[in-house]
C-alpha cells in the first residue's frame, strides 16, 4: 500500500509537465544548431603531421538545442576549436579516475559557456570584449563582440561581432539563426574592405525545411583602387571598357597582392536542405596568404560566414478508440500541413561586393531576432545564476516521497535476479 502511495505521489508531482502547445511538443525529435565567426583564421603546413596546425575563431558563437531538450551555448572572443579549447577535459576523460582534477585548468578560460540549468553566463575578463551565452528550455543563444583586433599585422579590424541562436518557436516550428559582421578590415596592408555582413536562417516544421541567407561586402579597395571580389578573384570596380588607365590600375592591384603574397576570392553559399531538414552556409571572403619567408606554410582567413541547421521529425497524434470499443488509443502519424502552409522562409542567397559607391553605413542591420541589441562592454563579473527550488511542493516532501518509493522498489528488486550493468559513456561533439 505504501509503495503504491509513494509512486502515485511521484506521478502527481511529475504529471502535466508537457502540453500540446508547448514549444517542440509536436516533434518526435529535433536537432538545431547555429554558428558564426567574424574571422576564422587557420594556419597549416604541408609537412605537418596533423591538419590544420592551428585555428582560431574571432569571435566565435555557437548554439545547439536538441531533443530532451538539451541545450548548449558557447561564446569566445578567440576560440581555438573544441580539441584545444577543452584539452584539460579531454585528458581527464582519457586518463580515467586516476587523472588529477587540476588538468581541467588546461581548458581555455576565455569563454562564456551555458548548458541546461545555467541560465545566462557572461564573461568580460578581456578588456574591450563581451561574451554571453544563454540556455533555456526552448532556446540556446550565444553572442560575442570585440571592439578591435590586430592579428600579427596580417588582419586588422575595427570591430567584429558574432551571434547564434537555436530556438523552438512553436509546437511544430523550430528555427536556427546565425549572424556575423566586421567593420573596417585591412588585410596585409593592401586590401581594405569597409564592412562585411553575413546572416543565415533555417526553419523546419518537421515536414518541410527551408533556409536562406545573405553575405555582403562593401567598399573594397586594393592599394586605394576600388575593386570587386568574386569566385575568380579581384577585379577593378569600374564598368568602363579597357583603357590605359584601367590597364595600369589592374597591374597595380595585381602587383600589390603579389608582393604581399595574398590571393582573395569570394566563396559561394552552400544549401543542402532536403525534406524536413534545412542546412545552409553563407558565402564569405577568403584570403590565402603564403609568407615568402616560410617553407610550405599557408594562412587562410575567412571573413564573415554563418552556418545553420534545423532538423526535425514529426511526432505522433493519439486518437481515442471509438465508443464501445476496448483497447488502448491508436497512434497515428501527424498529418502534414497543406501545401500552402510551409514555413515562410524561402531559399535564397545574395553575395554583393560593390565598389566605392557603396556606403559602410548603408549595410543592413542584423534582424533583432538574430543578433539582438549590441551588448555592453562594461566589465561585469563572470556569473552563473543559481537555480531556484521547484515550486508548488516543499522540497522535503519531494525528497521524502522519492526516497520511500526508491527504498521500497529496491527491496522488491533485491529478490529478483539482476544482470551485470553495462554502463555506456556517450560523447557529443559539434562540428
Amino acid at each position: 500500500m505504501l509503495l503504491g502511495t509513494g509512486l502515485s505521489f511521484v506521478g502527481v508531482a511529475l504529471a502535466g509537465t508537457a502540453r500540446a502547445d508547448d514549444p517542440g511538443s509536436g516533434f518526435g525529435s529535433f536537432a538545431l544548431s547555429g554558428s558564426a565567426a567574424g574571422i576564422l583564421l587557420t594556419e597549416d603546413n604541408a609537412n605537418a603531421t596533423g591538419h590544420p596546425e592551428a585555428e582560431a575563431a574571432i569571435p566565435d558563437a555557437e548554439a545547439t538545442l536538441q531533443s530532451g531538450p538539451i541545450g548548449h551555448a558557447l561564446s569566445s572572443v578567440a576560440w581555438p576549436g573544441s580539441l584545444v579549447g577543452n584539452l584539460g577535459t579531454l585528458i581527464l576523460v582519457a586518463g580515467g579516475p586516476s587523472a588529477p582534477q587540476q588538468l581541467a585548468t588546461l581548458n581555455d578560460p576565455v569563454r562564456a559557456e551555458a548548458k541546461n540549468g545555467s541560465g545566462t553566463v557572461s564573461n568580460t575578463s578581456v578588456p574591450g570584449t563581451t561574451m554571453t551565452a544563454t540556455v533555456k528550455s526552448d532556446q540556446a543563444s550565444a553572442d560575442g563582440e570585440i571592439g578591435g583586433a590586430d592579428q600579427a599585422g596580417l588582419v586588422t579590424v575595427g570591430s567584429v561581432r558574432s551571434s547564434a541562436k537555436a530556438q523552438l518557436t512553436g509546437a511544430k516550428q523550430a528555427t536556427a539563426s546565425a549572424y556575423a559582421s566586421i567593420q573596417d578590415i585591412t588585410v596585409a596592408g593592401v586590401l581594405h574592405i569597409g564592412a562585411i555582413s553575413s546572416q543565415a536562417t533555417a526553419i523546419t516544421d518537421g515536414e518541410h525545411g527551408t533556409a536562406k541567407g545573405a553575405a555582403t561586402a562593401e567598399g573594397a579597395t586594393v592599394a586605394g583602387i576600388p575593386v570587386t571580389i568574386d569566385s575568380s578573384g579581384i577585379h577593378l570596380a569600374s564598368a568602363s571598357g579597357p583603357s590605359l588607365a584601367q590597364t595600369l590600375a589592374q597591374e597595380t592591384v595585381t602587383k600589390a597582392l603579389g608582393v604581399a603574397g595574398v590571393t582573395v576570392t569570394a566563396v559561394g553559399p552552400v544549401d543542402t536542405s532536403s525534406g524536413p531538414n534545412a542546412d545552409y552556409t553563407t558565402g564569405a571572403i577568403e584570403v590565402v596568404w603564403k609568407p615568402a619567408t616560410s617553407n610550405n606554410e599557408t594562412v587562410t582567413i575567412e571573413l564573415g560566414g554563418a552556418t545553420v541547421s534545423a532538423h526535425a521529425n514529426p511526432g505522433f497524434a493519439y486518437v481515442a478508440p471509438p465508443a464501445g470499443s476496448s483497447g488502448p488509443p491508436l497512434a497515428k502519424r501527424s498529418v502534414p500541413p497543406p501545401a500552402s502552409s510551409p514555413p515562410t522562409a524561402q531559399p535564397s542567397e545574395t553575395t554583393v561586393i560593390p565598389g566605392p559607391a557603396a556606403s559602410v553605413g548603408a549595410m543592413p542591420a542584423p534582424p533583432p531576432s538574430i543578433a539582438g541589441p549590441a551588448p555592453s562592454v562594461a566589465p561585469t563579473a563572470l556569473a552563473t545564476p543559481s537555480l531556484p527550488a521547484p515550486s508548488g511542493l516543499p522540497v522535503g516532501w519531494i525528497v521524502f516521497a522519492l526516497a520511500v518509493s526508491g527504498a521500497l522498489g529496491a527491496g522488491i528488486l533485491l529478490r529478483l535476479p539482476r544482470d551485470r550493468d553495462h554502463p555506456t559513456c556517450p560523447l557529443a561533439t559539434q562540428g
